[in-house]
């Protein structure tokens, strides 16, 4: 009983997608955490994993209702942001920086509502730390629960881009890095949602045919990454320059 409960939550190919579900947000979260946009950060990484083992404990919780969970989890996130930016507070005591960090955002909200400006950092911080549980949550809810893997996937390449823009271009092949196991990951969900309808379908295939299209698909991604990063960069036409910015 306990053995078959445990491979419907947990089973090697599980283990293996959310291994590369893993990789993939690390991946994105690193080059984040790397680009050095405050003095001090607290660890994404470490929020990230928090995050990713929350949202892949609750995609697996099928009896339980989705907006229960959903709260749980912003509840969870909501606490583990003001914890982790509290840590890197240097108030006296507890209350003083609760209370600090209160007025701070308040400060903030104030100033974006009259259209001011505020360039404080820690509110900066809070809002990188409440983005990384976000996505890092919903890859595996989205992937694991409803097997809708653009969703798991995609917010943390935007993010990644949107990181790169701004950031060191030395943290470029990060990015290149997540493209890999991106498709690594699409492959393999893909493929074991098909091989699920082939089993109740009674469709026999080859036992090895997810080691094969895993070696495959790395191979193919290695090569066409490869290609793209060592073709020359053309430069910009002023006139498309022009009509975008």
């Amino acid at each position: 009983m306990i053995k078959s409960r445990w491979r419907r939550f947990y089973d090697p190919g599980t283990a293996l997608n959310l291994s590369l579900l893993t990789l993939v947000v690390f991946t994105v979260i690193w080059s984040v955490n790397q680009a050095g946009w405050v003095e001090r950060m607290p660890s994404l990484v470490f929020v990230a994993g928090l995050a990713l083992l929350t949202g892949f404990i609750f995609s697996r919780m099928s009896v339980v209702p989705s907006v229960i969970l959903l709260a749980v989890a912003l509840y969870l996130g909501s606490f583990v942001t003001i914890w982790q930016t509290l840590s890197i507070m240097q108030g006296p005591t507890l209350d003083a920086n609760i209370v600090d960090l209160i007025l701070r955002i308040n400060a903030w909200g104030y100033a974006a509502h009259t259209g001011g400006l505020n360039n404080d950092g820690l509110v900066f911080t809070v809002f990188v730390l409440a983005t990384t549980w976000i996505l890092a949550f919903l890859a595996p809810w989205f992937i694991f629960r409803y097997r809708q893997v653009w969703l798991g996937i995609l917010p943390c390449g935007i993010a990644g881009l949107i990181n790169l823009s701004w950031a060191s271009q030395s943290l470029s092949p990060l990015f290149f890095v997540y493209l890999m196991l991106s498709l690594l990951l699409i492959m393999r969900v893909n493929s074991g949602a098909r091989q699920f309808r082939w089993r109740l379908s009674s469709v026999r295939y080859p036992s090895n045919l997810s080691r094969r299209l895993f070696l495959q698909t790395a191979f193919f991604a290695v090569f066409v990454i490869g290609v793209s990063w060592y073709l020359p960069i053309t430069e910009a036409s002023p006139q498309v320059s022009d009509l975008l910015y």
